[in-house]
């Protein structure tokens, strides 16, 4: 007859144990997941209803709600801290047989955590005016393109959105305030900054030189969004890359839609963008949380 402890010993399931970290992994790929299209769906309603708000979605006979009419709240905490995954990104492979399987084994969608610099003094309006002279973008709702309007254009849109949703506030911008705003949400949008996050992420995590080659698909990327409703601005861009085999050849490997997206409030645009006691004071800064939100179809 088997003593209690050979007999507990006899039941114990060591697959079980071993698959724990496993599951763990799936769940955590799965929040993931979630968070991407929770914020996705987060940045759609704001922009629906700033387009009913201050864009063209605003009937014709209704004034524009300002801030003081308590225009719809727009979330503006932190990007939820995504759970850790204990990724092995291809970029790592040793091969392409090796590369395949490894890119088969990881998760299509990832939320990616970034911080971002906001600071007048690192806006560069030459580079931001080559930028948007061969994008498009919408603001609110409107669209407007960057070959026809310019960098002026792109400013004067952001600044009116942003005009629009601190209207009836009791704490007044300065005059040129609004502009260097504009301004400054415009060269964290620009494909210089957004671009150079996400391609970024992508080679960490797909580059493998022995193997594949990435290349930007420009042709799909959509149009740079800015969103201002209720004392938040938001910001998205789009890119995508596609993954091939190494000499260029075949179907491609993957296809990889990136989105960079980032929130902060109108306050802090406000005391960012105001005028230094001085020619002789540095600009004031501050880091916002932002996050690329990856996607990955074969």
């Amino acid at each position: 007859k088997k003593s209690p402890a050979a007999s507990a010993g006899a039941a114990f399931n060591a697959d079980v144990f071993f698959a724990a970290p496993r599951t763990l992994q799936e769940i955590a790929a799965e929040l993931q997941e979630l968070l991407v299209e929770v914020d996705t769906l987060r940045f759609e309603r704001a922009s629906l209803m700033a387009s009913l708000t201050h864009g063209p979605l605003r009937p014709p006979t209704a004034p524009a709600a300002d801030g003081a009419a308590g225009a719809t709240a727009v979330d503006n905490s932190p990007f939820v801290k995504p759970p850790p995954l204990d990724l092995n990104p291809p970029a790592g492979a040793g091969g392409l047989a090796d590369y395949q399987r490894q890119l088969e084994a990881m998760p299509r969608v990832l939320f990616i955590e970034r911080r971002v610099k906001l600071c007048m003094g690192d806006v560069d309006k030459y580079q931001d005016s080559k930028d948007i002279s061969r994008d498009a973008l919408v603001v609110n709702g409107a669209a407007l393109s960057g070959a026809k309007g310019g960098y002026s254009a792109a400013v004067d849109a952001i600044a009116s959105g942003l005009s629009a949703s601190e209207s009836g506030q009791s704490l007044a911008w300065q005059a040129e305030a609004t502009e260097r705003a504009a301004q400054l949400l415009l060269s964290v949008l620009n494909r210089t900054s957004s671009g150079f996050a996400a391609f970024e992420e992508v080679l960490r995590l797909f580059d493998c030189p022995d193997a594949v080659i990435i290349s930007p698909d420009s042709a799909a990327a959509r149009p740079l969004e800015a969103v201002v409703l209720g004392g938040c601005a938001m910001g998205r861009a789009h890119t995508r890359y596609v993954v091939r085999h190494m000499d260029g050849g075949g179907e491609p490997l993957a296809v990889v839609d990136t989105e960079f997206a980032f929130r902060v409030s109108t306050d802090s645009l406000r005391k960012l963008a105001e005028s230094r006691p001085n020619s002789e004071a540095s600009w004031p800064s501050e880091e916002i949380s932002a996050a690329i939100l990856l996607r990955r179809s074969a």
